[in-house]
């Protein structure tokens, strides 16, 4: 187990760049973002003259209302450029996952050291089904709390009270408990693609990507063609 962990420990810090600089990036555009919708709120062209307008607005809604659409939003809206970013960070990695090491002939030094084979690829695969998602969930959770916090001093400084505004009708542990488990649920219902990408990344001489992209597609048009001609008599 400890060799496991020191393996799992060397791919994080092999790749801290697309695990951890990454969500750190993108969580930053989300503030800027919002920073920015605040700051230029008056300028663009709707139907509420100032912020203490919208604010006064949303409380006029119905509180059960603006809960829902804040757990649909901490579930899907939100973390959606966390999600499809994690998707592109983890193919790529397991991707290259083999492909680098031979590249750089490195798999000659880790070979030496006692770690199985097992563990290497073990490693591998807990990296980008357990560490990668987790980090970003991580990051993705600390951003929204931050923003939160951004707002709730905004409302604050409206007059108005961010608890019952927002706050405290939220299901805000729910949605990101469903995020964290929907993350490890297409981990594991994504083996096969997993297994597909280290694959071609032990063996690909060159340009892996188009190796695990290429026969999957034409093996799709093969398919399509031969039902075609099967529609001839």
């Amino acid at each position: 187990m400890n060799r496991l962990m020191a393996l799992v420990k060397r791919e994080f810090w092999e790749n801290k760049g697309a695990f951890r600089t990454t969500p750190l990036v993108i969580g930053g555009i989300h503030l800027v973002l919002v920073l920015m919708g605040l700051i230029t709120f008056g300028n663009f062209d709707h139907e509420f003259q100032s912020l203490k307008e919208l604010t006064r607005w949303v409380s006029s809604i119905e509180s059960g209302l603006r809960g829902e659409f804040i757990y649909m939003t901490s579930l899907g809206l939100f973390p959606f450029l966390f999600s499809m970013v994690l998707f592109f960070v983890v193919f790529f990695y397991l991707l290259g996952s083999l492909y680098d090491d031979r590249k750089d002939r490195s798999i000659l030094f880790w070979k030496s050291l006692p770690a199985s084979d097992t563990l290497t690829l073990a490693s591998k695969l807990i990296s980008a089904m357990v560490v990668a998602p987790v980090i970003f969930w991580v990051i993705y959770v600390l951003t929204y709390v931050v923003i939160m916090l951004i707002l709730s001093v905004v409302v604050l400084s409206l007059g108005e009270n961010p608890w019952t505004l927002f706050l405290g009708i939220g299901s805000y542990f729910k949605a990101w408990s469903m995020l964290l488990l929907s993350y490890l649920a297409i981990a594991v219902w994504s083996l096969p693609l997993y297994a597909w990408l280290m694959l071609v990344s032990s063996f690909a001489p060159r340009i892996p990507l188009l190796f695990a992209i290429l026969p999957p597609v034409v093996v799709a048009v093969l398919q399509i063609w031969i039902e075609f001609l099967q529609t001839f008599t």
